[in-house]
Formats: structure tokens, C-alpha cells, sequence
């Protein structure tokens, strides 16, 4: 995947404001896009907190096993779009 296509995909996601800012910090490494995350096992609720603005998203449903996987992932953006996100039902804030 090209930049051009990751910041698509990320604008898609984001809103076309994404793109923009996506472009102009060259921004393209999925770790660089999540600026924490947390996990509620008995829940089974993943919230993710993405750059730049902050906004939150929780994830409802997300077995332990994935959220395991996802931070041991070197990557964690990138795994966030592979298994997480339109996979799961989120809520955003």
C-alpha cells in the first residue's frame, strides 16, 4: 500500500480532515496515529485514543486474545485497521 492509499483509507476513517493532516505531518506510520488505548477485560471493551485531536473510540465485543495481539503488535496502527476497526461495534466520543 502506497502512501497515498494509506492516507485514504486513514481520511476514510478520520473524516476528510484526516487526509489533510495526514498529508501535511507525513504522518503515515499507523503506531504514530494512537496516542493510548486501554482495555476492559471483564467488558471486553477497547478504547483507543487517536491523534492528532484526541478523539476516543470504544470497541465493544473485542476478545482478550486480540487486544493481547494488539499490544504486542510492533505496529499497533496498522493492526488497528487490519483486526479492529469495522470488525467490531464502536461507540465514538
Amino acid at each position: 500500500m502506497n502512501r497515498r492509499q494509506w492516507c485514504a483509507m486513514w481520511a476514510a476513517w478520520l473524516g476528510t480532515a484526516g487526509l489533510a493532516w495526514a498529508a501535511a505531518t507525513n504522518r503515515t506510520e499507523g503506531p504514530n496515529l494512537i496516542r493510548s488505548y486501554s482495555y476492559d477485560e471483564r467488558t471486553q471493551t477497547l478504547t483507543i485514543v487517536l491523534e492528532p485531536d484526541g478523539t476516543t473510540y470504544h470497541f465493544f465485543g473485542v476478545p482478550p486474545q486480540v487486544y493481547r495481539d494488539f499490544v504486542a503488535s510492533r505496529a499497533k496502527g496498522t493492526f488497528f485497521v487490519q483486526y479492529i476497526r469495522g470488525r467490531y461495534e464502536f461507540r465514538k466520543e
